[in-house]
């Protein structure tokens, strides 16, 4: 029998004690801001020259705040919203505890890759992103959609993570190390750089999403609404991006490589783009925007030069102070629909019955004059 939700206390404080560590990771990640650039060098297997390199530069923070900024919003409202959706899918409120132990692997994955400075431990945390994924994405395992979805997102990201280890391998090959400030020192243009740095940037690319390896993300929408709007629309595309950020002085090395990111950012930014203007489905719109928007940051580091990445961090800031405003519309149309902009005159404050807009969505307008809110639950199904 499903519990009530009034019955489920352990539930609700495991997601809570998620929240708690989210918030406690975005303390981590400012405090680490504040107290400028810092590095962890410790041996891991000396034998084959691998250490624990994990160093919070502006690159890794920027990264950090992201996963963990963005991650406490999402545990938040998740808090809210499982219940809800357990109850809703007829389930035991316990099967929560998976999802909240899926979402903290991934955040705490994200705030490692964004850290990590030796290229096997970037690749661990790169693949655990794509672990946490693959079960997030298929919670809903009853559903069919829910678990190929998940299969497809495991298949194209893992499978072009193992280029990033053969990458990372040649590199080794070639300079002696697995660090990437020490390969970056002695680095020169060379034959073994070019496809070391071609195999990474497949992989970086095909995890944001882009063409031609872009069609997982929108099937990957079939996931609970706090996973797409947090794994892939916050976070785990934003991996791909930060992997080439992290090498772009390498790739550098190879103007061809440097085209090759131009050519796929601007096919990426006019294919997801005509897409989404295709999309019936609210997610799916998100979610081929997320391919228009992520190149864009795509052609910036195609550019190259210090303002190319620059503007290519800038513009990952600006993507996701947007998706902030715009996660409210990828709640799969059963919570308040609010943007900020709007303050006493008159609000939106949801739409039912449907996710798409030509099925019968209608929104619902309410003049606000003594700031009084319809209860959201009244949109769930």
């Amino acid at each position: 029998m499903i519990q009530p939700l009034h019955e489920t206390p352990p539930a609700r404080a495991i997601g809570w004690f998620a929240v708690a560590l989210a918030a406690g990771a975005l303390g981590f990640t400012i405090t680490g801001w504040l107290a400028g650039d810092w590095m962890i060098d410790m041996p891991w297997a000396p034998s084959i020259g691998l250490r624990i390199q994990l160093r919070f530069d502006g690159l890794a923070a920027l990264y950090a705040f992201l996963a963990t900024g963005i991650g406490l919003l999402v545990f938040a409202y998740s808090t809210g919203y499982m219940p809800w959706h357990l109850e809703h899918q007829a389930r035991p409120a316990a099967h929560a505890r998976r999802f909240w132990a899926w979402m903290v692997v991934f955040m705490g994955a994200m705030v490692g890759l964004a850290a990590s400075q030796d290229l096997v431990l970037m690749f661990l945390f790169f693949d655990l992103t794509a672990v946490a994924s693959y079960f997030l994405i298929g919670f809903d395992r009853q559903r069919r959609e829910a678990r190929g979805a998940a299969i497809l997102a495991m298949i194209v990201t893992t499978g072009s993570a193992v280029g990033m280890l053969i990458g990372a391998v040649l590199l080794n090959a070639e300079y002696g190390t697995f660090s990437l400030p020490g390969i970056l020192a002695v680095a020169t243009p060379s034959s073994a750089t070019t496809w070391a740095c071609v195999l990474i940037a497949v992989a970086a690319l095909a995890k944001s999403a882009q063409l031609p390896l872009h069609f997982w993300l929108p099937r990957a929408m079939a996931a609970p609404t706090p996973v797409s709007a947090y794994l892939h629309s916050a976070a785990m595309v934003a991996a791909g991006v930060l992997v080439l950020g992290r090498i772009h002085p390498l790739l550098a090395l190879d103007p061809r490589i440097l085209d090759g990111l131009v050519v796929v950012g601007f096919a990426s930014i006019f294919v997801g783009g005509l897409l989404a203007l295709a999309q019936d489905e609210l997610k799916q719109i998100l979610a081929y925007s997320t391919i228009s928007q992520y190149g864009y940051v795509v052609v910036l580091y195609g550019i190259g030069g210090p303002a190319g990445a620059g503007g290519a961090g800038f513009g990952v800031v600006l993507d996701h102070g947007g998706g902030i405003q715009t996660w409210y519309w990828h709640l799969q149309a059963r919570v308040i629909v609010s943007p900020g902009q709007i303050v006493n005159t008159g609000q939106v404050i949801g739409y039912e019955g449907t996710t798409g807009f030509s099925t019968g969505c209608h929104l619902h307008f309410a003049v606000n004059d003594g700031g009084v809110w319809e209860n959201p639950r009244n949109y769930l199904p």
